[in-house]
């Protein structure tokens, strides 16, 4: 079944503009140059749409999620269209890049709804919550910016995590850093337009850090396995959520024993 959000108007109208092209190419625009041969007797139309679709056979491997695959498709849509346009009708390029100026403008692409066990925090729950938090549990704060289109897209890799790793013991939360700069301060989080660190991700263990991801080398570069993707396999290794998953079960198990201990001294 197709999720709603990808029924809304910034997917249906991105396709609609597609299909558009397609039609007119089919039935109206003449190829021009793009029709010329090289040596090898691929024609330059042929030569774009081949570019085109190894840039997006690219990205689907390395994609996280389907809403940055599909944010990243668009974008190579629009490029590769526009370039056609130009050799064939100058005119339908100005049409095209309005339409599609308008689109962003007025529809841009829809969030990802997070599931209800994801807490939101903020400077101050963050400190109850997780800061001051020394009781056995293990907390998973995803770092984000709402203007960031990035964090947005990586939404469904933090939903995945908590259904996977769904225990009373391992809670997951989200704060908007870009909200609460004295609280991305403590996190060490930078929260500029140019930032590599959205979103982050920081494991507690008993309020303390314990794992994060991503960590920034010596001169602020991202590392190379996450400027590839950041796909919810990645992090969990990252995060050493399994280990931490184990953890929390024993405690549970312990707890529960105690429990058990308690009642039979109160009967």
């Amino acid at each position: 079944m197709v999720d709603n959000r990808f029924l809304h108007p910034y997917y249906v109208l991105n396709v609609a503009l597609v299909l558009a092209y397609v039609g007119l190419r089919a039935k109206r625009l003449d190829p021009h140059e793009l029709s010329k041969e090289d040596m090898f007797g691929i024609t330059r139309e042929a030569q774009i749409y081949f570019c085109l679709f190894l840039m997006m056979a690219t990205r689907t491997l390395s994609a996280p999620t389907l809403d940055a695959y599909l944010s990243s498709a668009f974008m190579f849509l629009r490029v590769a269209i526009v370039v056609l346009l130009w050799h064939m009708d100058k005119q339908l390029v100005a049409v095209f890049l309005a339409l599609w100026t308008m689109i962003y403008a007025v529809c841009p692409q829809p969030r990802y709804k997070l599931p209800k066990s994801i807490v939101t925090l903020n400077n101050v729950t963050y400190n109850d919550r997780i800061a001051r938090n020394k009781h056995k549990t293990i907390y998973v704060l995803w770092c984000h910016a709402t203007w960031s289109a990035r964090c947005s897209q990586l939404a469904p890799v933090l939903a995945s995590l908590a259904k996977a790793y769904d225990h009373p013991r391992v809670r997951f939360a989200r704060v908007d850093v870009s909200k609460y700069p004295t609280l991305a301060d403590t996190l060490s989080v930078s929260v500029s337009p140019a930032s590599k660190q959205l979103p982050t991700v920081i494991c507690y263990k008993q309020g303390q850090e314990v794992a994060r991801i991503p960590v920034m080398d010596q001169r602020g570069n991202l590392p190379k396995q996450w400027s590839r993707g950041f796909k919810a396999a990645h992090v969990a290794e990252a995060l050493n959520l399994n280990t931490h998953f184990i953890t929390a079960k024993q405690w549970e198990q312990e707890a529960q024993q105690r429990l058990r201990q308690s009642d039979k001294k109160t009967n």
